[in-house]
């Protein structure tokens, strides 16, 4: 099968919501709700948790918020900051928290880029595309916490490839996160649009 013939198929595949608006929207402020509430109580408790135990929690950035890649200095630096405790308390963390925190928010991306190109426009591949991307964002994430508990596990001897494996996944993750938030601001903007146009049309 060509690749001009895979697309116009992938362009078939029916992509249906099967709930009507108000459902979705219902769902969508669970899903919000849900996303509040880990990131300002669950996830905001357990990074109270690692600072309350760590040795020195402001000489570093946590490995997982650094943008801009991570080299053998800053992973050795901030696990050293963290101290013993810090890094044993990081662990059991990522055993729950540091799995729930991606899916559910990237149930929220998911759902909100859904809604929002299925209403800016038909071609599927597109809402495929766009709908890929939380599921990226989540598999990097669950990869990068695997890669940090393992440079916690070899610490102080870090191993270089452990780190490029870290600092691979962690620039993916942000990456595909900031593509998320343009494409909603866009397919917003988009939908903004198309609102305000049928409104003048039934106003007319």
């Amino acid at each position: 099968m060509s690749a001009v013939k895979l697309l116009l198929y992938v362009n078939d595949i029916p992509i249906v919501n099967p709930f009507n608006r108000k459902t979705s929207w219902v769902i969508w402020i669970i899903i919000l709700v849900s996303y509040g509430y880990m990131a300002g109580i669950v996830m905001s408790g357990a990074s109270g948790k690692i600072n309350a135990v760590a040795d020195n929690s402001s000489c570093s950035k946590p490995l997982d918020l650094i943008v801009t890649g991570i080299d053998y200095d800053e992973s050795y630096l901030s696990l050293e900051c963290m101290g013993l405790q810090g890094r044993m308390a990081y662990k059991q963390i990522a055993v729950w928290q540091d799995s729930a925190y991606p899916l559910v928010y990237g149930s929220l991306f998911f759902f909100t880029l859904l809604c929002l190109s299925s209403y800016c426009t038909k071609v599927k591949i597109i809402i495929l595309a766009c709908c890929s991307l939380p599921i990226l964002t989540v598999t990097s994430d669950f990869l990068e916490n695997y890669f940090i508990v393992k440079l916690i596990d070899e610490f102080p001897a870090l191993n270089a490839d452990t780190i490029k494996m870290l600092s691979f996944f962690n620039s993916a993750k942000w990456i595909i996160f900031f593509v998320q938030a343009v494409l909603i601001v866009l397919f917003s903007i988009g939908a903004l649009s198309k609102f305000l146009q049928t409104a003048r049309q039934v106003n007319k």
